[in-house]
């Protein structure tokens, strides 16, 4: 679908979560991994092979958790749009 209509963001989904008290990143982390093992459609890419469209499942493989410390901006700039 990204290739037909490349400016289409009907398949993305951005979501924003509010986490209040001390935030454990590595337990975050871990969970986060946990559900890219588990769920073989968040590995999934699709290719092209001869022109035919071809689905492919990636093996799992661990990804760090990136994190940017946002504190230095004003409030107002911290929150999106």
């Amino acid at each position: 679908a990204q290739q037909l209509a490349p400016d289409d963001t009907a398949y993305t989904m951005a979501m924003r979560c509010d986490f209040e008290g001390l935030l454990r990143t590595d337990l975050l982390g871990h969970a986060l991994n946990d559900l890219r093992r588990r769920h073989t459609a968040l590995r999934t890419v699709f290719l092209q092979q001869d022109s035919v469209p071809m689905q492919q499942v990636l093996p799992f493989q661990a990804q760090p958790l990136t994190l940017e410390d946002l504190s230095i901006l004003p409030t107002e700039q911290r929150a999106p749009n």
